[in-house]
């Protein structure tokens, strides 16, 4: 079975809180990932890391912002964006 994108990402998101606060939890596409405090810069780097190598897509300097990061659907629509 394939994953979507957003199952990807929540999959990797909940990794990478669990990593940073030791406790596992469950996100869902509209929560807010750093308004919410689910993820420090830190692993915000991390994710930008795996989607980087994962959908084999350059995430720009200028695309870094909260925006563009605030939930899973709108990372989803990123890299969406990206991989046509």
């Amino acid at each position: 079975m394939v994953n979507t994108i957003s199952e990807e990402l929540i999959i990797e998101i909940n990794s990478l809180a669990e990593e940073a606060i030791g406790e596992s939890i469950v996100v869902g596409v509209d929560n807010k990932i750093l308004e919410e405090g689910i993820l420090d810069s830190p692993a915000i780097i991390k994710l930008i890391i795996f989607i980087e190598k994962k959908y084999k897509v350059t995430i720009e300097q200028d695309e870094m912002n909260i925006d563009s990061f605030s939930s899973i659907n709108q990372i989803e629509k990123l890299i969406k964006s990206k991989i046509g």
